[in-house]
């Protein structure tokens, strides 16, 4: 249950998605990146720019600055799958702990310049080379969603369906666990945790996923989208309002809304669909989710509906 400083130990790149499954008994299996911004220039703590970014098998977002830093400034900068030489990062102890273990078999040969590589150094050249092993990335659908409190605080949060290698628990690897406390944030909740990355199972249309809001000073606060991947255009994303009873379609433009002081848990929530309320049928088709994949050409079934019965 503490936080552990390590780094990548290789003269070569790490692949964090073998780092986690390896250790993912002896860890929460989030990683946590301290980042910069390009305009910090003092080693004084609270004239820092800079926060932790956070990354996980579902993806990695951008910091948030915590307390007791200046919030001046701002990234977008998010950690990527392979972790270049030299680069520190926080994790956090699971309740049992145990051995952290580095191995040759989580080494790759990825240019810290490639798409999938978190820069530690900046790098004019963008480009990269024929002979690096970066595997193939399965395609996700992923929801970036931003939060700006009333006095300019950013916060990214992201949401990804995993498919068949997360759930709607909490899923060690893919929910990336807030490990700060700051006074202007947003957050997945999910029982007793609050995410900043939450790996979702199959898209069910009909769930409802909570959101958790800080704001330090009165005033107007914004939600939009930041990015979407392998999203259907047609796919309406809802931020719905408690207290206005209003669904918001971020798609079409942000929303704004006035926020006193303080916390919210019970106020905003995160849908894709206006439906209070859905038929017996409707709930048990959307608790079947058939997917192909091509490479292997298999077929998997995931009956969420003990009332179904699938004969093949």
């Amino acid at each position: 249950n503490n936080l552990n400083l390590m780094g990548n130990p290789y003269p070569s790149a790490l692949d964090a998605n073998k780092f986690i499954d390896d250790n993912v008994n002896s860890i929460t299996g989030t990683l946590y990146f301290w980042e910069h911004y390009s305009t910090n220039n003092s080693h004084n703590t609270i004239a820092y720019q800079g926060g932790y970014a956070t990354y996980t098998k579902t993806g990695g977002t951008a910091p948030a600055a915590p307390t007791g830093v200046s919030g001046l400034g701002s990234s977008s900068k998010k950690p990527k799958r392979y972790i270049p030489v030299g680069q520190g990062f926080f994790v956090k102890g699971s309740g049992t702990g145990g051995n952290i273990i580095f191995k040759n078999s989580q080494r790759t040969f990825v240019k810290e310049n490639a798409s999938t590589s978190y820069t530690l150094f900046r790098s004019i050249n963008n480009s990269t080379e024929e002979n690096d092993t970066e595997e193939p990335e399965e395609s996700f659908m992923k929801i970036r969603l931003g939060y700006d409190s009333a006095n300019q605080y950013h916060r990214e949060t992201l949401i990804g369906f995993m498919n068949q290698y997360a759930s709607e628990n909490f899923d060690a690897g893919y929910d990336g666990i807030s490990m700060e406390t700051l006074s202007n944030d947003m957050y997945f909740i999910l029982g007793s945790n609050n995410l900043n990355i939450m790996g979702e199972g199959y898209f069910n249309p009909n769930r409802i996923y909570q959101l958790g809001v800080k704001n330090a000073v009165a005033g107007n606060v914004k939600f939009s989208i930041d990015e979407l991947e392998n999203t259907e255009e047609s796919l309406p994303i809802y931020l719905y309002d408690n207290v206005t009873n209003t669904y918001n379609n971020l798609r079409e433009e942000n929303y704004k809304a006035y926020l006193p002081a303080g916390t919210f848990e019970n106020r905003f929530s995160l849908r894709f669909s206006t439906s209070a309320s859905l038929s017996t049928q409707d709930n048990l088709w959307s608790s079947l989710q058939i997917t192909h994949t091509q490479n292997t050409q298999e077929i998997t079934i995931k009956n969420d509906a003990l009332q179904l019965n699938i004969n093949g």
